[in-house]
């Protein structure tokens, strides 16, 4: 039995709840990794370290995006006077926290931002059957405009459906269907040990 690629799909399928600042977040999705290089979000690039006095203004844009659809978060932002409570609501909300809790770090939330971010983009390990590496960007075409399109033109989602879905279970079905079409074989649990010992050979676990 596949158990350790059984339990990569069942985290995709029901993700972890993230709460942070005091706000629920959604499931990270393509619409909010697209919403972030839209409105170009520091959290995005992963070799640069954000200034610290960006952070809270970092952190506000991020979570106001990942608490909201995609629709959600293009109303708000044009709507003025929402935009002016939430963002007094949340300065509120953390004067609070800091205040009733002593042993809170900002820090803390900022790196659980990223881990929240990381466990929705992570990558089954596979066998390239086409020979070199499967990376879309190689082509020039990014990694999340392969998995929107095979999502809805070859596995039947609405684009909706598919910018909002949890965005680890979008990457689990363009894999799987990668696989029907003879482009890559899932590895098995003795070979993802094999694989992970010799990094060269192994493919997944990461996007950037």
């Amino acid at each position: 039995m596949a158990k350790r690629q059984l339990d990569f799909y069942v985290k995709a399928l029901f993700p972890e709840r993230y709460h942070i600042c005091g706000v629920n977040l959604r499931p990270f999705c393509l619409a909010h990794y697209f919403l972030m290089q839209r409105f170009e979000s520091a959290f995005l690039n992963e070799h640069t370290q954000i200034a610290t006095d960006q952070l809270p203004k970092e952190l506000f844009l991020a979570i106001a995006i990942c608490s909201r659809t995609d629709v959600g978060f293009l109303e708000f932002i044009e709507d003025a006077v929402e935009l002016e409570r939430w963002s007094k609501e949340w300065s509120d909300a953390m004067v609070t926290l800091v205040t009733n809790n002593k042993e809170y770090s900002f820090l803390e939330d900022v790196y659980r931002f990223q881990e929240y971010m990381q466990d929705g983009i992570v990558v089954p390990y596979f066998w390239d059957l086409m020979g070199g590496d499967i990376d879309t960007e190689k082509s020039g075409a990014h990694w999340t405009q392969s998995v929107l399109f095979i999502l809805t033109s070859k596995l039947g989602y609405s684009v909706t459906e598919a910018l909002n879905i949890p965005l680890a279970r979008a990457i689990a079905e363009h894999f799987k269907y990668l696989e029907s079409e003879g482009a890559i074989t899932l590895m098995q649990d003795w070979q993802i040990d094999l694989a992970t010992d010799n990094k060269e050979t192994a493919n997944g676990q990461g996007k950037n």
